[in-house]
Parts: C-alpha cells; sequence; structure tokens
C-alpha cells in the first residue's frame, strides 16, 4: 500500500467523528472488541473510552505544527512511530522508538531507498523527528532510534495530562489497531505469522501491494 493510499484508508478514521459513532461491539473480557467483519485474530474494536482516548492522541499528532502542510507518507510515518514509542518508565529510552528502514517501508509500502531519502528527511527538516543510527558490536548501523518530537514537547508541556501522552497499554493498544488496519503482517521465525491488516493490499496512486512474505 503505498502512503498515498494509506493515508487517504487510515488517517480519516482517527480524524472524523464517525469512528465513535454506532453501537458498541460485542465486549471481551480484556475490554478489546470486533471490527466488523473481522475475527479476534485480524481486527480489533475498542470501547468508546479507548477509543476517544486514541482518537485525541492522533488527532493532537497531526494538528501538531510541525506535521503541518507535509505529505501522506510523512504523516502515516509519524503516526506508526509515535505507536510504537515507549511510554515513560524512568529509562534513558523513554519516548524513544525503534524501527530499522526495511521495515518502515513495508508500513508505508515504500521502497526503504524513498524512506530514507523522501520520507525522514522531511520529518527531521520539519522537527517533527530526531533519529540516531543504533550500531551493532562491529559499528555496522542495524536501526534507528526515533523520537517523535511532538510527543517529546507534549510530555515537557504538559506532561501526563496531555492527549499525546498515552500509557504503556494504550500504546500497545494503538500499534495492535493500526496493525490490524493496515500492518504489513510479519512471519518471525519460530513464531505464530501476523496477519497483513485489513487495507494492506489496498493499493492508489504510486501504490503496490506489499510483496514481503517474511520479517524484515
Amino acid at each position: 500500500m503505498s502512503g498515498v493510499a494509506a493515508t487517504a484508508a487510515v488517517l480519516p478514521a482517527f480524524t472524523n467523528s464517525s469512528l465513535l459513532d454506532g453501537p458498541e461491539p460485542p465486549a471481551r473480557r480484556d475490554g478489546l472488541r470486533l471490527l466488523p467483519g473481522g475475527g479476534l485474530d485480524d481486527a480489533l474494536r475498542l470501547g468508546r473510552g479507548m477509543r476517544l482516548r486514541l482518537l485525541n492522541a492522533v488527532r493532537a499528532l497531526l494538528a501538531d505544527p510541525s506535521l503541518a502542510g507535509l505529505g501522506d507518507a510523512a504523516r502515516l510515518a509519524a503516526v506508526a512511530l509515535y505507536a510504537k514509542s515507549r511510554a515513560p518508565e524512568g529509562r534513558k529510552d523513554d519516548l524513544l522508538s525503534y524501527i530499522w528502514g526495511a521495515e518502515l517501508s513495508r508500513w508505508l509500502g515504500m521502497t526503504e531507498s524513498t524512506v530514507h531519502h523522501d520520507v525522514l528527511p522531511v520529518l527531521r527538516e520539519a522537527d517533527a523527528l530526531h533519529t540516531r543510527v543504533v550500531t551493532n558490536a562491529e559499528g555496522h548501523p542495524v536501526g534507528l532510534d526515533c523520537l517523535v518530537m511532538p510527543l517529546w514537547r507534549a510530555h515537557q508541556d504538559g506532561g501526563a495530562a496531555h492527549p499525546l501522552a498515552l500509557s504503556k497499554v494504550e500504546l500497545a493498544v494503538l500499534l495492535r489497531l493500526l496493525e490490524a488496519l493496515f500492518g504489513p503482517g510479519w512471519r518471525p521465525e519460530g513464531k505464530e505469522p501476523t496477519p497483513p491488516g485489513l487495507l494492506a493490499g489496498r493499493t492508489g496512486k504510486g501504490g503496490r501491494r506489499p510483496t514481503g512474505s517474511g520479517c524484515c
């Protein structure tokens, strides 16, 4: 799925109040609810309280001045990196998200080269994202530590009361929801595969269907 197609399909779900309309679907003991037409393992519907919390968080992220005027792919990357960020626990990696280019490219339905040349630089230039290369013991790059700056500023200015200041559980639920919507799917070695999200095969201008079958 291209960044354009993904954003057109996914971001309106968070910015349109219709996300909160309609009857409550059947509840599960863990508080998660089914998306229409989905099974327990492939999509989630959340209770109204959690939906409001996540809706307000993503709205606050997309409304940040640093993301104003940016393209669909950059904004979608910001949402994905935000969902993968670590909640504050008093550690030096608080608020950071770790990812590598190949993984982010699969989330966006773009080539890794496009992500490194046309997505991440745009976010850095807008001061929406700070990144740091992570290296292994031999000094070879193995990924990126990313700091979504609207999240960092939220904790500096508003603390835990800010809409972006989700708890560890809330961030996990948001990430699971994004996986259920448009995650590329993974087949980690020795573990059960995670299927692609409901919209993962969607195409649009410049779009392509995901071809990766394993964890990158």
